[in-house]
């Protein structure tokens, strides 16, 4: 698709909303179909406008096949809008698709997994983070020409850069809780890469289990199983190769937890590598080898413009937890936890939709840098009544 630069946009259909932005399905002049995410700024603090800009500034120089792509990037500066015209994925993200089809055979959560796995290595070797991945943020377009369905990482609104020299070089503690890592949800600083380590490690054991590995109905029961790595058990059709794998992404160890390398070399990723080589994919395989080594190069940064205007399960099916939108947080940049700062309120009194530190800075600055999310649904409520699947025993307390 070429660049809407030459037409003029015109919004349809408002596909979904956040406190500050909405992506609409919208038309170029010349009849193209594409995605457009709409950003007031004028509604917007210090730090919702340093992550909009941000967004629009890594998001132009990401160029991979399972990347969203961004066609344009127009800032009107009279009406204060800043809008991401994006390619359209028409079959909607991945937690609807799961929804629909049930926890996925190791050989279908495969074929989606190594797309993920291509685009974040592809980022972190560009020294890019995304930091909030998550089902709803993995978007799908089936319409290729071999008809397989097709990943394409979206909402890069909470990316930044990271130095993979300083291992706690960012102290921005955004996300969605049921897919944190515990270091976010201690409000510990970090390096960058192993947070989406982690929620890739989230979202792999959705696919092959139908459900999130730390519940995500409680807000509270969620943190507290994180910060205990009290994960929901496996079903017993998943294989110990996986179960091997996803330990290794979910472990609290940031020093043992998987990288992107150790994943794509892992016996469980070279086994159905190997596999595809032999044997013909199912229609849900990616068209290319996904989990390749080699990256494209970052594109050059581009200057925005300006205008002045879950399938079959290899075992006995598991009644489903239900999968829920959840809105993203954004807790704001504060400096790393004092020890010699008051202990922190108790666990059980952090109880919301939204993650919020537990170390606080004390700063009136720092205090307001805790914002809401500029970008992503609102949250559904949770249900308190949900019940577990069969054979797995309640969360623990």
């Amino acid at each position: 698709m070429s660049s809407p630069k030459a037409g003029i946009l015109m919004l349809e259909k408002r596909l979904e909303g956040g406190t500050f932005s909405d992506v609409y399905v919208a038309q170029t002049g010349e009849q193209q179909k594409c995605a457009v995410k709409v950003v007031n700024l004028t509604k917007v603090d210090t730090i919702g406008r340093k992550f909009a800009r941000k967004e629009a500034s890594i998001i132009q120089r990401l160029r991979h096949e399972h990347i969203i792509e961004v066609l344009d990037v127009i800032n009107e500066k009279e009406t204060g809008r800043l809008d991401i015209v994006m390619h359209y994925a028409p079959n909607g993200d991945l937690l609807s698709y799961l929804q629909k089809q049930g926890r996925l055979s190791e050989e279908k959560a495969y074929h989606i997994f190594s797309q993920l796995v291509s685009a974040i290595g592809y980022a972190h070797e560009n020294k890019i983070v995304h930091r909030d991945l998550k089902l709803e943020n993995i978007l799908l377009d089936f319409n290729r020409p071999n008809g397989e369905i097709h990943c394409l990482v979206a909402d890069w609104g909470f990316s930044t850069h990271f130095n993979p020299e300083n291992r706690v070089g960012l102290e921005d503690y955004v996300g969605s809780l049921p897919y944190a890592a515990p270091e976010i949800v201690l409000g510990k600083p970090y390096c960058g890469p192993e947070i989406d380590i982690w929620s890739l490690g989230v979202i792999m054991f959705a696919l092959v289990c139908g459900t999130l590995p730390f519940g995500n109905d409680n807000s509270n029961l969620t943190r507290l199983n994180i910060l205990s790595n009290q994960m929901r058990p496996f079903p017993e059709s998943v294989s110990a190769g996986l179960r091997a794998m996803l330990r290794k992404m979910l472990t609290h160890d940031r020093d043992d937890r998987a990288t992107i390398p150790w994943i794509r070399e892992c016996v469980w990723m070279q086994m159905f590598a190997e596999k595809l080589m032999t044997t013909t994919a199912p229609a849900i395989s990616a068209s290319r080898s996904a989990s390749s080594n080699s990256s494209p190069t970052l594109s050059p940064l581009s200057t925005p413009r300006t205008t002045t205007d879950a399938g079959a399960s290899n075992g006995v099916p598991i009644p489903q937890l239900r999968l829920e939108k959840k809105e993203s947080f954004n807790s704001g940049t504060v400096s790393a936890p004092n020890p010699s700062s008051p202990k922190p309120p108790s666990l059980l009194n952090r109880i919301g939709d939204k993650l919020r530190l537990l170390t606080r800075a004390k700063s009136p600055a720092a205090a307001r840098g805790r914002s809401s999310s500029i970008s992503g649904p609102p949250g559904v409520p949770p249900s308190a009544d949900q019940p577990a699947p069969a054979n797995e025993p309640p969360m623990a307390p």
